[in-house]
């Protein structure tokens, strides 16, 4: 409510974390789509918008370390420990009581009938991962033939295995031995999953898409009223997502309309969130601070954002990091009328010298006269 124009005299602008179609829960989106209606409306007059990211919602992640994993308790208290601390991690894995929640967890409305597994599906769950092994794909492990597959393929391998009286000579000497470590029989994906946890731990590299698969509800969300393109979480979560290309990805969803769609949209990333913030931005006018990214058409037509994602290690903090750089599709850069990148390579003293400056809210005495 302090978002209130009605009933405050200086309102708070507020963005939230995110109106994104999640996979597990098909309606979520919408009730945050109707909080900010109401909000917003002319009795509240609020200053509110859901942020709405404009990629499938794609994450890596280390064993049970990735962030969304906070949201349940059983992967939390192994979120909360160091990425190094793998003896911590193991003594959790083998807790009987840890074991016993995060089976109850794992296989909540998988089984029988009940209220949970109706609301399962129904996509009307309480949680974002969907706990489903045919979700969940090979990104690396210990054994390199299941790199690329999901992780029910390898499961239902084993229940082969360990129904199978002969050697199975579709499985690798690898993985017949890795097999053989497992509790025979194994009673279900939640054993399969806890086991690699405790074989492998962080690494087991696996990718899942939890949200904004369908494109025509991406779309949507992009250009709804209530929504600002954003929630790139540019710079978080260094090793499990990159966004750092939002703002192409959404221009070239618009693209795909036409130009009438493309300069909506270059309206919602630039001018828009600069006036609902109140600052000196987004606009191209005498007087204006120069700050311009100039984009190939063509290259972004061309730029399938889904198979540019990939790994660099960074040795300043000591992890791999999960980039995603289109090859040319941005010409130019241009920063304070400082050229500071120009047909893929930097100026010179880019790094060495301030090429922007902190912008601050148009009431504020600093920036009085700047545009």
């Amino acid at each position: 409510m302090l978002t209130s124009g009605r009933l405050y005299k200086h309102p708070l602008k507020t963005t939230v974390l995110a109106a994104i179609d999640l996979q597990t829960n098909r309606v979520a989106m919408y009730l945050c789509l109707l909080l900010s209606s109401i909000l917003n409306s002319r009795m509240l007059k609020g200053h509110l918008r859901f942020q709405a990211l404009s990629s499938s919602f794609r994450i890596w992640s280390d064993g049970a370390i990735n962030p969304i994993a906070d949201e349940v308790p059983e992967f939390r208290v192994l979120n909360e420990l160091e990425l190094d601390d793998r003896s911590g991690r193991t003594r959790i894995l083998n807790n009987p009581q840890w074991i016993k929640a995060f089976r109850k967890m794992w296989l909540k409305g998988k089984k029988d009938w009940s209220l949970a597994s109706i609301l399962r599906r129904l996509r009307l769950e309480d949680v974002v991962l969907t706990r489903q092994l045919d979700d969940m794909i090979v990104a690396e492990c210990p054994l390199a033939s299941w790199v690329g597959e999901t992780l029910e393929a390898p499961y239902r391998r084993l229940l082969k295995y360990q129904t199978s009286s002969s050697h199975n000579p579709s499985l690798h000497d690898e993985e017949t031995t890795f097999f053989s470590s497992f509790p025979t029989p194994i009673k279900d994906d939640a054993a399969f999953f806890l086991h690699l946890m405790q074989a492998w731990d962080t690494d087991l590299r696996w990718e899942t898409t939890f949200a904004n698969r369908n494109a025509k509800t991406l779309r949507k969300l992009l250009f709804h009223k209530q929504t600002l393109p954003g929630f790139n979480d540019s710079g978080a979560h260094l090793a499990n997502i990159g966004f750092y290309d939002g703002n192409l990805r959404a221009l070239k969803i618009a693209q795909q309309e036409g130009l009438q769609q493309v300069s909506r949209m270059v309206h919602r990333l630039t001018e828009l969130p600069a006036k609902f913030f109140g600052i000196n931005a987004g606009l191209v006018r005498p007087g204006a601070q120069a700050d311009l990214c100039i984009i190939d058409p063509v290259a972004l037509e061309k730029w399938d954002p889904e198979k540019t994602y990939h790994f660099i290690h960074r040795s300043q903090f000591g992890c791999r990091q999960i980039v995603n750089r289109p090859d040319a599709v941005v010409r130019n850069v241009i920063i304070g009328e400082k050229m500071v990148w120009d047909n893929g390579i930097y100026s010179e003293d880019f790094g060495k010298t301030a090429s922007g400056r902190v912008i601050r809210a148009k009431d504020h005495p600093l920036e009085q006269g700047k545009m």
